[in-house]
């Protein structure tokens, strides 16, 4: 199972799993999200995007704290078939009355491995997407409607792959994001 995890994300460039936290779990976390204070945040170089980002550490600390485990820690580093270290990991919420999104953009840094993003919207009616691009073919390879709490995507971090995030018109996306290096 590992050999073949590892491989299909080489494969396909992403690896998405489920099953790692039980709904009674994710019901804990869920007043947390709306009781946090979020910013309104406009990524640098990209004048069509904005999301915001929780400005609450000690409730974010929290939420991480309760996500952030090693039953995740062991599924991904089985995936990329490498020992991993977290970086700069964030709340963040994507508003339908803003029509919050990020534009296709590039996490490209020789010392990021992989993307990830744990799907904390609870809402079905939630329209926003996690969409990533292979810019080598104009494909897009992955396409992820929010609303399935606790779902894990685990993305490639490469100078060919794009992600975004669709505009949120319907209910507000909330997701735990951040990065993956590899541990020496």
């Amino acid at each position: 199972m590992t050999r073949e995890r590892s491989n299909l994300f080489y494969q396909q460039d992403y690896i998405i799993i489920d099953g790692l936290y039980p709904d009674s779990y994710l019901n804990k976390i869920k007043p947390y999200l709306t009781s946090i204070d979020y910013e309104l945040f406009f990524p640098p170089n990209k004048t069509d995007s904005h999301m915001h980002r929780s400005l609450d550490k000690k409730t974010m600390a929290k939420v991480v704290f309760m996500l952030i485990n090693e039953k995740l820690l062991n599924s991904i580093e089985k995936a990329l078939n490498k020992k991993i270290l977290w970086s700069d990991i964030r709340l963040t919420k994507y508003t339908a009355a803003n029509k919050d999104s990020l534009s296709f953009h590039s996490d490209f840094d020789r010392k990021r491995i992989a993307g990830f993003s744990i799907d904390l919207t609870f809402s079905q009616n939630c329209n926003a997407k996690f969409e990533l691009l292979n810019t080598r073919t104009d494909e897009i390879i992955l396409s992820h409607k929010a609303g399935t709490p606790g779902r894990l995507i685990v993305f490639r971090i490469d100078e060919y792959l794009n992600h975004r995030v669709t505009p949120t018109t319907q209910d507000d996306r909330y997701a735990l994001t951040g990065w993956l290096k590899k541990r020496v």
